[in-house]
């Protein structure tokens, strides 16, 4: 059984998937398997990895008809044998020690998860500040989102999961989340660790692609999962660490929660959903987020009053309002 499991998605990458699979299996680190999960490509993607296929025993190939990524990894998660999980996408690449980083890492530090750097091509991304490689404690907010902004680098590429805390715990991906879902998935997985090891190392290089997956109503829907998976992690670590919420170290974790409340607010009424809906999908926000939100003000007396409704509870009194807004024109500040 191999040591570590890859597992890609792969869909119409014709152009890159060459690269991609060359720079793995150049790595240093042998023990390995590659699982590609063709996800019903129509070009040249099905052909190219099954030729690769038939050259490498470690690479294996499985064909499926279009479901989207989410699908396409939690394929690979249930076929994978390795102890540990390896993400990649099919258009970036590796340098040839980026397994052997992430896997000695781990067995230095025996934590739940390793994290490290990434570099960037095409575009420029200013995450975390470089930092000396160190051990955090799953509810040390301050370092993971204020100095480490663990929101901001919720990509899958590198990163070492263990294999038995997804499957003991039957985390996978949420098939009806097109952004963010990489997000969500580690957020939840974050439920299951004590520690993570953060690592400025950067092997891998995320090539940037404009998409065009940013439809609104399914922007909402996505922004909307990764504030609940935000909650459910930060309620879970003030119940096991019994910290105090007004604690100065959980402040930029709840600025940032916060501010995805507003942000999925202000995408929800630029959606288009009908007002039986949007009543619907108010009521259904989760009753300990708007508390956690009661401590937030705008500097706008207008916002502050309107946010006052949501706060109380007066879903209808609050969507005339926000609706009303909107079709002034001025929801677009509504977020700032």
């Amino acid at each position: 059984m191999s040591i570590i499991s890859v597992i890609i998605p792969a869909y119409n990458v014709e152009k890159t998937i060459e690269k991609c699979i060359d720079t793995l299996l150049n790595q240093t680190f042998i023990d390995f398997e590659l699982i590609i999960i063709n996800d019903g490509s129509i070009d040249k993607t099905k052909e190219i990895c099954e030729a690769y296929a038939l050259k490498d025993s470690r690479i294996v190939v499985i064909n499926t008809e279009n479901r989207g990524v989410s699908m396409a990894r939690n394929r690979g998660l249930e076929v994978c044998k390795g102890d540990f999980i390896v993400f990649a996408d099919s258009d970036d690449y590796v340098s040839e020690n980026y397994l052997s980083s992430l896997i000695t890492d781990y067995e230095q530090t025996n934590v739940d998860l390793i994290i490290h750097g990434f570099n960037t091509v095409g575009f420029d991304y200013d995450v975390a500040k470089e930092m000396a490689p160190q051990i955090v404690s799953i509810t040390d907010f301050k370092t993971l989102f204020d100095e480490y902004k663990l929101h901001k680098t919720g990509f899958l590429f590198g990163k070492l999961f263990k294999a038995s805390i997804l499957k003991e715990q039957a985390i996978f991906f949420d098939k009806n989340i097109v952004l963010h879902e990489d997000t969500v998935f580690i957020l939840s997985y974050l439920e299951h660790c004590k520690e993570v090891f953060f690592n400025n190392k950067k092997e891998y290089y995320y090539v940037y692609h404009p998409n065009s997956l940013s439809r609104k109503k399914q922007r909402y829907t996505s922004i909307k999962a990764v504030y609940i998976a935000f909650l459910k992690y930060y309620f879970h670590c003030i119940d096991i660490a019994k910290l105090n919420q007004n604690s100065e170290d959980l402040v930029c974790f709840k600025d940032y929660t916060n501010g995805l409340l507003r942000t999925m607010l202000s995408t929800f009424y630029k959606s288009g959903y009908s007002k039986k809906e949007r009543i619907s999908m108010l009521n259904s926000l989760p009753k300990r987020g708007i508390e956690l939100f009661k401590d937030y003000t705008y500097k706008s007396a207008v916002k502050n009053s309107v946010l006052k409704l949501l706060k109380k509870n007066k879903i209808e009194a609050f969507d005339f309002c926000m609706s009303l807004m909107y079709f002034k024109g001025t929801l677009k500040q509504w977020s700032k």
